[in-house]
């Protein structure tokens, strides 16, 4: 059976200690603060709350070709084949950099990407459920094939306090955020099938909790199947605890977890408040 050996990239939620025990290599993508690059990583929560204060300007870009290459290179020499998770190819070029470092390979069919249309505590699921099945010596095709399943059941929130970041990002339209913003309303985004859009507007922090509690109900009785849910934050725990507290009044059938802080290079895109809730179904 072929040995398989995991490389994702840094706005995964994977921490150190996971990464560690099952030999996971982490791609950075870097941030720049006010044109300074960082590592996704080096630069640390407080830094990042006071940049913003600031009003500092940020801008994010993907690992370079060489960075993958150089993971590539380390890997196969430990492993037969490589599956390699990126985030949405719709939200970072990173996924292109893994393609083309790929194919500067000798054998590059032993390097498999995939897209998970997804970050953050999405990506932190794949990451999981790849692991769950890597002890049952899976084919790399089996491995796909959970990935692309995941990606059917998986739905991924993001919640904002000012759409403006994700403007300068261009990550939604200015059509979409103006009018987000013009109705001093709170922004929920959802990203399904690759694509990031404005789901819905509401009036308060409590109101994004009622949504995303309806929005799981609802996928619960539609699927008859048990949900999972991670949560991820940028800076305000308590929020993240108190969307907790709501969604367990679900029931048993419903496991939440907080997964830990978003990574600060899409923390630059989403701004102080934010929070990212992946939904998936089992």
């Amino acid at each position: 059976m072929s040995k398989i050996g995991l490389i994702v990239d840094s706005t995964f939620t994977v921490d150190e200690a996971l990464a560690k025990k099952h030999d996971i290599s982490i791609i950075p993508l870097t941030v720049f603060v006010d044109g300074e690059p960082h590592l996704d990583g080096t630069i640390t929560i407080k830094q990042l709350e006071q940049a913003f204060l600031e009003d500092k300007d940020f801008k994010t870009s993907q690992p370079t070709p060489e960075s993958y290459v150089k993971a590539y290179e380390e890997k196969l020499k430990k492993y037969d084949e490589i599956l390699v998770l990126t985030l949405a190819k719709n939200l970072s070029g990173t996924y292109n950099s893994a393609t083309l470092a790929r194919d500067t390979l000798d054998q590059p069919e032993r390097v498999t990407i995939v897209d998970t249309e997804s970050t953050g505590a999405g990506g932190l699921y794949f990451v999981e459920s790849v692991l769950d099945l890597l002890v049952k010596e899976p084919t790399m095709n089996d491995l796909v094939a959970l990935c692309e399943d995941i990606k059917t059941r998986g739905f991924f929130f993001i919640t904002v306090d000012d759409l403006k970041y994700l403007i300068k990002g261009g990550r939604i339209t200015k059509t979409k955020a103006f009018i987000g913003n013009l109705l001093k309303k709170k922004p929920v985004l959802k990203f399904k099938d690759g694509k990031l859009g404005l789901d819905q507007t509401v009036r308060s922090f409590i109101g994004v909790k009622e949504y995303i509690f309806e929005q799981s109900k609802h996928l619960m009785e539609s699927t008859k199947k048990k949900l999972k849910v991670y949560i991820n934050y940028v800076n305000d725990i308590e929020r993240a605890q108190s969307l907790k507290e709501k969604l367990s009044e679900l029931g048993k059938d419903v496991k939440i977890q907080i997964v830990g802080l978003v990574s600060p290079v899409v923390s630059a895109h989403v701004g102080l408040g934010a929070l990212g809730i992946y939904l998936v179904t089992e």
